[in-house]
């Protein structure tokens, strides 16, 4: 079994360590990645068929033994099954995009595969940009093969234009269906739009189903759907990213590894025409309208990337693995087993293999269970044989890996394992005719230049002994090591989603000098927790480039990217510097009125009040679903968004701390708002409406029946917004105003007509349940604004139309609902004071001085119930202001010339009937 150098999982720690340390940079020699040995049960045996691959995500076998292998950056790997290269190694190398996680992806082989030679391809566009928003896209193409190649120019395009908006979930499994001869593909949400998955006018989030020419086959689910733009090639939908799925042998079921978001990754079982709820559902749900899994795992947030999978159906496995799913982690490095009832219930979840290495794809062939550890760059094998031993695991690492005689190297075996952990011995040869035995030796080179290779062996005491040689070491005698330096970006430097990110370096060695372009290589590797994903390069012969952050895809914010230089000298001696960058990080704060209605954030549902955190500059999809039902009552109707945007809209996530509120309004809130004001400065107040849904006030300056003397549109017809009216410029006469619960903003008008707002600005909290109220609070005769808290009776005033805190904050009487305040100048004096009226049973309760304290007036006047609203006035121009009610049962005023119990004054309908 092949061991490599050094462990990615110790680099990693590495680069935390600096991170955390703030270190200018951090320097390690990672030549290749390094193979970890998979932890089995006892018998089973793991072997490394095929090394040294760049990015293995996917491979097949052919019906004569042969193994193609799919790597990230385009070349089809062609071997035998003990790992040995066929022809040149590489049947085919596809021109793609391979940043993020594009490239080539997937492979399937046509039954008659030996009549015909075809095989399917699943790969990403190289056209457009590489980075998002470009136009790469993902593609499924069927080629022919003659002998170890394909033959040239025989590419079919089958499938086009599949979306790979932001460079992640991309999907890319094919699998052809023993039982129907169909090609089935699966595809991701395309990374920026979730909400794709749920459409069926796009083939992202999908399991899709074609014929192997490409054509659509008749009964797919929605083959007959006359709905415009529907993409009939789909079969199932609703799908985040189902990076592996599988079809059952003997029922012909699709098992579907669905990779999770925040919490659960999912086996989903396909069925024709099933949607599987993502965005909006994660995990099991209680909707009907969506299929739930057949198994879940809750990953906490804390990372994982379900890989799916395989049946074994061999004989030499034990017969409880017989009919088992296999399903791996690609984040935490395990395989597990599915055991399953006859009916596909779980009857049990087992732990199998640990320290996989990132396994990607799992495959079932002649009793083995082969998987890609893309980490390694390994396509392994895992038998099983009864009480067998097995052998070790060779790990090796040197440090330095070069110098000027005489110098000493010090060689560790860290990571060395024998899974049966038998006693070791160790034999390190250091390719100068000298070896030792230690487990960890140094050794002094000396001599002339020269390059040598050391190697470590081991080898257990089992029966029979086994042993493992690992990779050589290249000790180089007589050269020093290049020094690789980043100059920029700067170590530990902050980015915003979107930014042009531009890398430069310089490469010195102490006998070559200044090292040219052709000895740079640079890579760049986005970190997500605890795990890592490609974005760019290898990139080779330039000294400097540059390459965008994506503002869509991956939205958490544990991330950064490492930018990864490489300069070699003359002799292929390499240095290499790490250089961390990291997200300035925004907040989000989510609200809507009434508090406790769900928003939809990048498509799945979020219980507001609710605070989380986004990488600035990063594109995030803000919307609310209605309708909703929150404490008995069901909100039908958007009204608006605080920042203006339409119900379903994107955002560019903003520095420090944004509110984005939403108001949605109640199915049963009134079509129309009744007010009081002395419209044409008689002295006299008078009645009006507001009419909800046409933004139009209709003002009467009479209290009796008749026609509007003002009927205006004022301001947005959105259903939300809450009407009042003030003598805002203090010459008697009040005009209209408008407050946006959403943004707490106020829009106030000088005159009874249409027309911008005369003042305009901001007062309260964006998104809190607060109503608006006007008075002359402090009686120099302009009217101001105010707000009430229904929650717990507390009035906010103040004493300029302006920004800025209360001038009075107090409460008085209860909170509650159905509690309404109404404000007036109860007693005469030419100040405005509070009041409230309680619905249930019809009572006002007014105070004469804006403060807390008992009322000093308390009453009853008209009849309990919620149909009626509370509105003040002086109806009679006598100097002091009184109370009304208006029906909205029947559009009908009862107004009061006296703050206290007895019949109206007047009684009149102004406007429609009806609620």
């Amino acid at each position: 079994m092949t061991a490599l150098h050094r462990s990615i999982r110790y680099a990693l720690a590495a680069l935390r360590t600096c991170a955390a340390l703030g270190a200018a940079a951090c320097v390690a020699w990672l030549a290749t990645p390094s193979a970890f040995a998979t932890t089995l049960p006892a018998g089973f045996s793991e072997t490394n068929v095929i090394t040294g691959l760049s990015a293995p995500n996917s491979f097949a076998f052919t019906p004569d033994n042969r193994i193609l292998v799919c790597q990230q950056g385009g070349a089809l790997g062609i071997f035998d099954l003990n790992g040995a290269p066929l022809g040149t190694g590489t049947a085919l190398t596809v021109a793609c995009t391979s940043n993020s996680e594009r490239g080539l992806l997937g492979i399937a082989i046509d039954q008659n595969f030996s009549s015909n030679g075809f095989i399917y391809l699943y790969y990403t566009t190289s056209s457009g940009s590489l980075n998002p928003p470009g136009t790469p896209k993902n593609r499924v193409s069927r080629f022919t093969m003659s002998g170890n190649a394909v033959v040239g120019g025989s590419e079919v395009i089958l499938l086009d234009l599949i979306p790979s908006d932001a460079g992640n979930h991309n999907g890319g499994q094919l699998r052809i269906g023993p039982h129907d001869g169909k090609l089935y593909i699966s595809t991701g949400d395309g990374g920026s739009t979730p909400s794709n998955s749920q459409s069926r006018t796009t083939l992202a989030g999908k399991i899709l189903r074609l014929n192997l020419n490409g054509t659509i086959p008749s009964d797919n689910p929605f083959f007959n759907d006359p709905t415009p733009g529907i993409r009939k090639e789909i079969w199932c939908y609703g799908l985040r990213n189902p990076w592996r799925f599988t079809i059952q042998p003997g029922t012909n079921a699709l098992f579907i590894a669905d990779v999770g978001q925040n919490t659960w990754e999912e086996v989903n079982i396909g069925v024709p025409g099933a949607n599987y709820g993502w965005p909006t559902a994660e995990g099991n749900s209680t909707n009907s309208n969506f299929t739930n899994p057949v198994f879940v795992y809750n990953h906490g947030g804390n990372g994982a990337s379900i890989t799916g999978g395989a049946f074994y159906t061999g004989t030499t496995f034990p017969t409880e693995y017989q009919n088992c799913y296999f399903y791996g982690d690609y984040v935490d490095n395990y395989i597990r087993r599915l055991v399953l009832s006859p009916t596909n219930e779980v009857i049990a979840d087992e732990a199998w293999g640990t320290g996989a290495n990132g396994p990607v794809n799992i495959e079932y062939f002649d009793n083995a269970i082969w998987f890609t550890a893309i980490n390694s760059g390994h396509i392994r094998r895992i038998t099983y044989a009864a009480g067998a031993n097995r052998s070790p695991v060779a790990m090796a690492s040197a440090s330095p890996i070069a110098g000027l005689a005489p110098f000493t190297v010090t060689f560790s075996s860290a990571g060395t394992v024998d899974p049966d952990n038998d006693a070791l011995t160790y034999l390190w040869d250091f390719g100068d005719s000298t070896s030792s035995s230690a487990p960890n030796p140094t050794h002094q080179y000396s001599g002339a230049p020269q390059t040598v290779t050391a190697r470590l062996t081991v080898t257990d005491n089992g029966s029979p002994n086994l042993s493992d040689t690992s990779v050589g070491i290249p000790i180089v005698i007589g050269t020093s090591p290049p020094t690789a330096t980043i100059v920029s970006p700067a170590a530990n430097a902050m980015y915003n989603a979107g930014q042009t990110i531009s890398f430069s370096g310089t490469g010195t060695d102490p006998e070559d000098g200044a090292r040219p372009a052709s000895a740079f290589t640079w890579r760049v590797v986005f970190h997500h927790g605890e795990h890592t994903h490609p974005f760019l390069g290898p990139i080779t012969g330039t000294t400097s480039g540059n390459f965008v952050i994506p503002d869509t895809g991956e939205t958490a914010t544990d991330v950064w990217y490492e930018i990864i230089l490489t300069v070699r000298d003359s002799n292929n001696v390499p240095d290499t510097e790490t250089v961390l960058i990291f997200p300035n990080v925004g907040n989000l704060q989510l609200r809507t009125v009434p508090a406790g209605l769900d928003v939809t954030v990048d498509g799945q549902p979020m219980t507001t009040p609710l605070n989380t955190a986004s990488v600035v500059g990063m594109k995030r999809q803000l919307g609310i679903t209605l309708p909703q039902t929150i404490g008995g009552t069901t909100y039908t109707t958007f009204s608006g968004w605080s920042d203006g945007g339409a119900q379903d809209h994107q955002i560019v996530t903003p520095a420090g701390t944004t509110t984005y509120a939403v108001v949605a309004v109640a199915a049963d809130a009134p079509s129309r708002i009744p007010m009081g004001g002395d419209w044409d400065a008689s002295g006299a107040s008078s009645i009006g409406l507001y009419f909800r849904s046409a933004g139009t006030f209709a003002l009467r300056n009479s209290n009796s029946p008749g026609a509007a003397d003002f009927f205006f549109g004022y301001g947005p017809a959105n259903p939300g917004w809450i009407p009042l009216t003030g003598d805002w410029d203090g010459n008697n006469s009040r005009t209209p105003g408008l407050y946006d619960p959403a943004s707490s903003s106020y829009f106030l008008r000088n005159a009874n007509s249409p027309g911008a707002a005369n003042l305009l600005f901001g007062f309260g909290g964006p998104g809190t349940n607060l109503t608006p109220i006007y008075g002359d609070w402090d009686g120099d005769g302009d009217e101001t604004v105010g707000l009430y808290d229904p929650a717990t009776g507390a009035f906010f005033l103040r004493n300029s139309n302006a920004p800025g805190p209360a001038d009075l904050v107090f409460a008085f009487g209860p909170g509650g609902a159905g509690i309404v305040p109404i404000v007036g100048d109860w007693d005469g004096n030419g100040t405005t004071t509070v009041g409230i009226y309680v619905r249930s049973t019809s009572t006002f309760f007014l105070r004469n001085s804006n403060s807390s304290g008992s009322a000093d007036l308390a009453f009853g006047f008209g009849a309990a119930g919620m149909g009626f609203v509370p509105i003040s006035g002086n109806w009679d121009g006598s100097g002091g202001e009184s109370i009304g009610i208006y029906d909205l049962t029947n559009g009908s005023y009862f107004l009061k010339n006296t703050n206290g119990s007895g019949a109206a004054d007047l009684v009149f309908n102004f406007g429609p009937t009806g609620p």
